[in-house]
């Protein structure tokens, strides 16, 4: 069901100067309380944008979102219009997810120039906010700081997220409420084939990165899953957020994307448009 392909990067730089046009395009001066930034997400509409009281159709909008160690959100847009969320003086926000927004009066309301994402925030003390044009719609608690946040593909629940804590907490949410909730079995980890980790290492179960992908399950039928990598050097991959396979990593993953990366040219015959069989890529920290 589930095949790896290891590769390392090399060690050797190279000049990218001649194939990309790395240079500072704009500099945005945010306010000066803020302190550090300590998580940014960028958004782009998938729709073109429908400007209140015009017949004019923009062109997408693209923005990014800036969350501070003291506390504070922004939606920034080019040109340097802010849209503040949250002004300092909350827990550091620590992990940041922007996506299509979900509620239907977005293009209609009078009191909206541009598009704004459904933004969720992670903060250091475990707290997940989902904001919706601009104001908190809801609040989910985990119980230790949240270390992960990405998007789940799961069409069942179009709006749901995929969250990770320091604790080995993974759940997925929906803006209004938690779907399901798991947590990174330290015990199952340890007998994970290529294990060698001694009982007294598995100290860490941080959940250090999520993702969710589509794979053919024992009957060859698509099926979404989530990927949930431990801060000890495990993947788990989860169904509905019952474990199902566990891998060992040659070093403790940092980050991970889905995607066709490999055999691209090749359909599945019962793939739709909406369940696609996808493939994850895993960054660690051993390159």
């Amino acid at each position: 069901m589930m095949q790896t392909k290891r590769v390392r990067l090399s060690s050797d730089t190279s000049d990218i100067g001649r194939f990309l046009d790395l240079s500072v395009k704009e500099v945005i001066q945010l306010s000066p309380n803020i302190q550090n930034v300590s998580a940014i997400a960028a958004w782009a509409p998938s729709q073109m944008w429908h400007e209140p009281n015009s017949a004019c159709i923009k062109p997408n909008q693209p923005c990014f979102v800036i969350g501070t160690s003291a506390g504070s959100i922004s939606i920034v847009y080019e040109g340097g219009m802010e849209i503040t969320l949250e002004n300092p003086g909350g827990p550091a926000v620590v992990r940041l997810l922007a996506k299509d927004s979900t509620a239907p009066q977005m293009e209609s309301s009078q009191n909206i120039t541009k598009p704004i994402p459904d933004i969720i925030a992670g903060d250091a003390e475990g707290r997940i906010t989902a904001y919706v044009l601009s104001q908190v719609f809801s609040r989910i608690t985990l119980p230790a700081p949240i270390s992960a946040l990405s998007l789940d593909l799961n069409p069942n629940t179009p709006s749901s997220f995929l969250a990770g804590d320091m604790s080995g907490t993974v759940a997925s949410c929906h803006t209004q409420n938690t779907l399901w909730k798991a947590q990174m079995d330290s015990l199952v980890l340890s007998v994970a084939p290529g294990s060698t980790r001694l009982s007294d290492q598995l100290l860490d179960p941080a959940v250090s990165s999520t993702c969710s992908v589509w794979l053919p399950d024992k009957h060859g039928l698509l099926t979404n899953y989530v990927l949930a990598a431990s801060a000890l050097g495990f993947l788990q991959l989860l169904s509905r957020g019952t474990p199902i396979h566990t891998i060992s990593l040659l070093a403790p993953a940092v980050c991970m994307c889905s995607g066709v990366f490999i055999g691209s040219e090749i359909n599945e015959p019962n793939e739709s448009s909406g369940s696609k069989n996808t493939q994850a890529i895993i960054g660690d920290e051993a390159g």
